[in-house]
């Protein structure tokens, strides 16, 4: 458990991009800053995760790129208050896959671009906060489960959901929840 810690790249080498597992693990970590860490893995194939966030609140995670692996953000167990913004996690299987418990989390500026599979995944907050993140050429832009009582509006997804690949919006077990002002049209070349 760490309290109030600043991580920043001058205190990662390069070699974390050779770690297959989880760059950096962080367990009941809060009111901590990480800022400008490069966690991309540097082989052949999407490998591990940049970031493993399990359990802790009201931490930042601000120009951190995380490319080419299977997660760039993996939150997990009870976490919250988590702000996470103007970060580069293109090019990954998953960019950030929020899961189990979370509550009040902030997802603002990501570049979620080129995710094989999900963008930004959501697990069972209904508070969370969406802005200005970039979803292009994605298969699932943003993708809610067992979530009740959530709001999303046109200011929380950008034009770029119209470049999503398979699903702009994907839901599972979503209930009483609001989606107003949407436009999910798809702009692509092709239908």
């Amino acid at each position: 458990n760490v309290y109030g810690a600043t991580v920043t790249d001058s205190g990662l080498d390069e070699t974390v991009g050779t770690v297959d597992g989880y760059a950096v693990s962080l367990s009941f970590v809060t009111n901590s800053t990480f800022s400008g860490l490069d966690l991309s893995w540097t082989g052949p194939e999407k490998v591990g995760t940049g970031a493993r966030i399990w359990g802790g609140s009201n931490n930042t995670f601000e120009g951190i790129t995380a490319s080419n692996r299977e997660n760039g953000i993996w939150l997990v167990n009870t976490y919250s208050d988590m702000t996470i913004q103007d970060n580069v996690l293109s090019d990954n299987v998953n960019a950030i896959v929020a899961k189990e418990h979370g509550i009040r989390n902030s997802y603002l500026r990501n570049d979620l671009s080129n995710a094989d599979t999900y963008s930004l995944f959501i697990n069972e907050d209904a508070e969370f906060q969406l802005a200005g993140n970039d979803f292009s050429n994605s298969w699932i832009g943003l993708a809610l489960a067992n979530v009740y009582g959530a709001t999303v509006t046109d200011s929380g997804l950008d034009e770029t959901v119209g470049t999503v690949d398979g699903y702009a919006v994907s839901l599972s077990f979503v209930t009483n929840s609001t989606f107003s002002g949407l436009d999910l049209s798809w702009t692509g070349p092709e239908k």
